[in-house]
């Protein structure tokens, strides 16, 4: 009997990681200028016409998202960027239930993904900044 496979939250962290360094970007330093929660982690990379900026809310026990204002040292960024996050209703221990960018490979039989992939918008601040939340237990991608 055929039995469909069960895509654990790794497999979910590779697919986003692979995707973040596919254009083969080179770590930037960033400027994290707030955030509401000390377990917030910041990094991003520019790639092929692209910075990709990465921020994990690893605090499972938090009670609300992380208010994150972050912008790179480097260049100035476009108007406006797409976000895109990784979430896992029970965290790193769940089972089912996990979308990046709208995607699951929930109950899938042949390893395509099932879902439309969705980002959303931020516009850059007049600041200079991209202004957004992060869930708890949470990775989030701006692509700008």
């Amino acid at each position: 009997v055929d039995m469909p496979p069960t895509v654990q939250p790794l497999y979910y962290a590779m697919r986003v990681f692979s995707e973040v360094t596919a254009s083969e970007g080179r770590v930037l330093e960033v400027n994290v200028t707030q955030t509401t929660n000390s377990q917030v982690r910041v990094w991003a990379l520019q790639g092929v016409g692209q910075t990709v900026f990465v921020v994990i809310h690893k605090d499972p026990s938090a009670t609300g998202p992380a208010a994150v204002s972050l912008s790179k040292v480097e260049t100035t960024e476009p108007a406006t960027a797409q976000l895109g996050t990784l979430s896992a209703p029970d965290g790193a221990t769940a089972k089912s239930g996990l979308e990046w960018v709208g995607l699951t490979w929930d109950g899938t039989t042949d390893g395509t993904p099932s879902g439309q992939r969705t980002t959303s918008p931020v516009k850059r601040s007049a600041a200079g900044t991209f202004d957004f939340s992060v869930d708890p237990a949470t990775v989030a991608v701006l692509w700008a």
